[in-house]
């Protein structure tokens, strides 16, 4: 149940618990998997939980630590009986975080999710992508439609503080999400820069920004010098703006990317990368 009074106090918690989050992404082995964006080094996904419904198990693979911000999700349908995977599926993936209030009642709202799932019919997976806006524990309610058959699951998911997503407050009053699609292990050298830009409309409704211009500029706050021969994002699909970022060395490196429609700054946010 939505509680509309409360709908001003849960934009209000969102944007404090995401305006000073640190980047505390795990290492580990990465790869170029598919992200819908371009091929991103990311985690490497793992498989995170099965659940069955409608004699079909849906197996679920993503980072095997959930952050907040821009995450890569993976399912695998595969029928109980005869082990066959279940191509050709309508698959939708809703993020849901149910929150007790202070009055005694619940405040549920959702997240940024690219549905329908893409699905690759060669490697049997329906790649998915959210971004998730707070820590806490979320359900992530998976539907799918194959023919005839028609079943939902639901899997619960501990998600910590992540430092890769920011919230906007636009000067033209709209409150916005901007989360960092890539690079997820930033190296020395020119690489694509990737990010996806959300609205809140409604607690449960997060629709893709489409209309912007991007202009960024990176810098080495500590050595007091940026980079030559960076291409600015432009608009691909569903709130994606991809551009290319130069690195010329290793160490601590700030992106600071100003939002722009016809001209006029909405705002500007920064993303904080080591790069190796």
């Amino acid at each position: 149940m939505l509680w509309n009074g409360n709908r001003g106090r849960l934009a209000a918690v969102l944007l404090t618990l995401l305006a000073c989050s640190d980047d505390d992404s795990p290492t580990g082995p990465h790869h170029h998997g598919p992200t819908g964006g371009g091929g991103h080094k990311g985690p490497l996904p793992v498989h995170l939980a099965t659940e069955e419904a409608a004699g079909v198990r849906v197996d679920l693979r993503g980072p095997e630590h959930l952050l907040t911000g821009y995450a890569e999700l993976q399912l695998i349908l595969t029928e109980v009986d005869g082990d066959n995977h279940v191509h050709g599926a309508t698959v939708t993936v809703r993020p849901v975080m149910p929150m007790a209030m202070d009055d005694g009642g619940t405040m549920v709202h959702g997240a940024p999710s690219e549905t329908p799932a893409r699905h690759d019919h060669e490697a049997g997976l329906y790649s998915n992508s959210v971004v998730l806006l707070m820590p806490g524990t979320w359900h992530l309610e998976v539907a799918f439609l194959a023919g005839e058959v028609a079943g939902s699951v639901t899997f619960e998911l501990e998600v910590g503080q992540g430092g890769k997503l920011v919230a906007l407050e636009g000067s033209d009053g709209t409150s916005y999400f901007v989360a960092l699609v890539g690079p997820g292990q930033p190296d020395v050298g020119k690489q694509e820069l990737e990010i996806a830009v959300y609205r809140r409309e409604s607690s449960n409704s997060f629709p893709p920004v489409t209309d912007l211009e991007v202009e960024f500029e990176p810098s080495m706050p500590a050595m007091e010098h940026g980079s030559p021969d960076n291409e600015q994002p432009l608009h691909l699909e569903n709130g994606r703006y991809r551009g290319k970022v130069n690195f010329t060395m290793t160490g601590d490196w700030r992106v600071e990317l100003d939002l722009q429609r016809a001209g006029v700054s909405l705002g500007v946010v920064e993303f904080d990368l080591s790069v190796n």
